[in-house]
């Protein structure tokens, strides 16, 4: 019959269960430092929230509107800024042209030609003076 070592068994596995026993302390004191944490954090909030709802609604934009009629009306929206942008068109001066901002008589230029706050002198009724400055202000072409 073989001859088996009882005691170095037993110790192996007392000091299996003095490793657990440590490891099983080691998780209690992490969940009782949890528990500390989140206490300290909750405590914290009565003191921190009064100072910090203000900050808060400093943060959103509120319109207070008051009607031909006396009523009030709060709108408490976030604001929000919504932007369109437009391709340019290329230049093509050949056949659009470019503003030319000078002054220049008629008999000067060529081509379609759009007069700003066009000036004229002529002998003539002033109906017939507007009906000119209205041709010159909505654009002409010239040959």
């Amino acid at each position: 019959m073989p001859v088996i070592n009882i005691g170095g068994i037993t110790d192996a596995i007392g000091g299996a269960m003095d490793e657990l026993t440590a490891v099983k302390t080691k998780a209690e004191d992490a969940i009782e430092t949890g528990k500390n944490v989140i206490r300290a954090g909750l405590e914290t909030i009565p003191k921190v929230l009064p100072q910090m709802l203000p900050a808060a609604a400093a943060a959103l934009a509120t319109l207070n509107y008051r009607g031909s009629q006396g009523s009030f009306l709060d709108i408490d929206y976030p604001i929000t800024l919504a932007a369109k942008f437009m391709q340019i068109s290329p230049e093509d001066n050949e056949h659009l042209g470019r503003p030319l901002m000078q002054p220049k008589r008629l008999e000067q230029l060529a081509g379609f030609t759009l007069c700003k706050n066009p000036q004229i002198v002529i002998n003539g009724s002033i109906e017939e003076e507007e009906a000119i400055q209205t041709i010159l202000a909505s654009g002409f072409y010239i040959e």
